[in-house]
């Protein structure tokens, strides 16, 4: 086309006409906003359940805090927060909450921020599905025992000042389920764009805080879409929401502040290494081949002497090595050989799923189990507990009897969550009871993912059934849904 040619008028029109849909796609957001934040208000404003819940447990959350101060951190949060100095970030833990703790930073550089950002949410998030569960004619009774019992639960008590990405990741979960609950209670009514957006906004951010979280991206529309709760042209956009938030994190923003990503075999490496060490730990049939791979990342006899099924942890060490794994023909070799070596075995492997799991629930040894810290590690970063040190310790007591039997049973015990959510599995079903079913189905999800791809046996893993187990009888004495 010669330049003469070119029609600067159409061109004109075109420009003009993309500014305009900016301005309103623009203007529909900020009204949106604007809405929520007033919805919000009014909350505040007129409901006293939410206000009582709310300071309620704020006040009992910051007695902990105040013992605790400024929280507790693991090898990994000091990890997190070094790179946040240095700005210099990979994946090996969740980068959206290593982002997040790098924000939290400009308010107040401390940990604290972080522990009273979680209790916040806790508070928050309690507060609101309570008052919402009022609202519906559950008994104020129930509720009020209900509040209770889960603003003195161990658990709840020292993961919110624990500085754990598995924290936020339990509190995304429980605000997906409260999402669809309410979603479901007031379907077919189609949803805003502002209400898409931050659903939308909430499934990526959740997704992104466990690298198992992925599956929400897909979970969370295809319940949508089962439910009913969503008209199929809301359903797309939805999708399309999610699609473009979820691009936009992973190949503008992480390619912009230049993350490592760990390669994406690492963790189905990691999980043929747990596989592997439990064959050689029971003295199975190895072919020499077989055995030249294996040994390019660990001796056998290291596998015999350091592995227990619980984590693949106690692997680490100085003779424990994955570069070879960076290596293209040796990742395909190390996958072929492995493969036939797990097919020969399926016996162990399906034992090393059971009893990583059994750990992972609650039930294994003391030893072996991971629930909790209760203090900074030693670091070069300057970071240490400055809390009251009496109760620190009558606390710890407290909670050194909690992971024992029998009354880890009760308060450290996912086995008995698991039974309890089945309980009432089967009563939604039964009932027909699409709110309950929905929201365990949102939680639940969870149980299998950790069964078939765990790797190590902590309790806060599986955090999610222990923050949203005491809303199930409520829920499940919530009224049909409202006819339409």
């Amino acid at each position: 086309m010669k330049f003469k040619e070119i029609d600067f008028n159409s061109i004109r029109r075109i420009k003009n006409y993309i500014k305009v849909v900016l301005f309103k796609f623009k203007y529909v957001i900020l009204f949106e906003i604007k809405k929520q934040i007033l919805e919000f208000k009014k909350l505040l404003q007129n409901n006293k359940s939410f206000l009582i819940f709310f300071f309620t447990s704020l006040f009992v959350y910051l007695m902990w805090f105040i013992v605790y101060y400024p929280g507790n951190m693991s090898p990994d949060s000091i990890v997190q927060w070094e790179q946040c100095n240095i700005n210099k970030f990979n994946n090996f833990n969740p980068i959206i909450h290593t982002l997040l703790i790098c924000a939290l930073r400009y308010i107040w550089n401390n940990p604290a921020v972080v522990s009273l950002t979680q209790i916040i949410t806790t508070s928050v998030l309690s507060a609101y599905f309570l008052n919402f569960l009022i609202k519906n004619k559950v008994s104020r009774l129930l509720i009020s025992i209900i509040f209770i019992l889960f603003i003195i639960s161990p658990p709840i008590l020292i993961y919110n000042i624990i500085l754990w990405k598995d924290v936020m990741f339990a509190q995304g979960v429980f605000l997906l389920g409260i999402r669809c609950v309410i979603d479901l209670n007031n379907a077919p009514r189609a949803t805003s764009l502002g209400r898409q957006l931050s659903l939308g906004f909430i499934v990526v951010i959740t997704s992104a805080l466990r690298h198992n979280g992925i599956i929400y991206i897909f979970i969370i529309p295809l319940l949508y879409f089962v439910f009913r709760i969503l008209k199929y042209k809301e359903l797309i956009k939805l999708v399309l929401i999610i699609f473009v938030i979820y691009f936009s994190l992973n190949n503008l923003l992480f390619r912009l502040i230049d993350v490592y990503f760990s390669p994406k075999n690492q963790m189905t490496s990691y999980l043929r290494i747990q596989f592997i060490a439990e064959i050689i730990k029971k003295d199975e049939f190895l072919y020499e081949d077989e055995k030249e791979v294996i040994e390019k990342i660990l001796p056998l006899e290291d596998f015999k002497r350091y592995y227990h099924c619980s984590a693949i942890d106690y692997l680490w060490g100085p003779n424990f090595n994955l570069s070879p794994l960076n290596d293209t023909e040796y990742l395909h070799r190390f996958n072929e050989v492995t493969g036939h070596i797990i097919m020969r075995n399926l016996p162990e492997v399906i034992s090393n799923r059971v009893c990583l799991f059994s750990y992972a629930i609650g039930l294994g040894n003391q030893k072996h189990s991971m629930f909790y810290v209760n203090d900074i590690i030693e670091n070069s970063l300057g970071l240490e507990q400055k809390g009251n040190l009496y109760f620190k310790t009558k606390i710890n007591k407290s909670l050194w009897w909690s992971v024992h039997f029998p009354q880890r049973v009760v308060f450290w015990c996912h086995a008995t969550n698991i039974v309890v959510y089945l309980i009432f599995l089967l009563e939604s079903i039964l009932r027909k009871n699409k709110l309950l079913l929905v929201y365990i189905l949102i939680i639940f999800i969870n149980v299998p993912i950790i069964f078939l791809m765990g790797v190590a046996r902590d309790f806060r893993y599986l955090y999610m059934l222990q923050f949203g187990v005491f809303f199930l009888l409520p829920l499940s004495r919530m009224k049909s849904l409202k006819k339409k």
